[in-house]
């Protein structure tokens, strides 16, 4: 559901399976329009980890728990798709085709 105005609490979680304070380096996050399935967003992981508990969030500033911050109204409202990989965020500029190389794991 689209809420009216400005989305300000979006967020992303992740979470290891509880094993906690693993290393999410070498991973990247990228979001993709289910309109065009082309990446509008990708964001690198590289220098984070999972917390004690085995989670990482990833939100706009209106996400108190938010480990790492992206730009409110980030978060398309849709069919998108949020996407981990194995690689960079550089490997993923805006207009990147939806892609199953290196993909872990994908939430639509």
């Amino acid at each position: 559901m689209n809420t009216p105005g400005t989305d300000t609490a979006e967020f992303v979680e992740l979470f290891d399976g509880g094993a906690g304070n693993l290393s999410l380096n070498g991973y990247t996050l990228v979001f993709f329009n289910g309109t065009n399935d082309k990446s509008y967003f990708a964001f690198d992981l590289d220098g984070y980890s999972t917390n004690a508990n085995g989670y990482f969030v990833l939100g706009n500033s209106g996400v108190n728990l938010a480990t790492a911050t992206f730009p409110t109204n980030t978060l398309q409202q849709g069919a998108d798709a949020v996407a981990l990989y194995l690689g960079d965020a550089a490997s993923f500029p805006n207009g990147t085709a939806v892609t199953t190389a290196n993909l872990v794991d994908a939430i639509v």
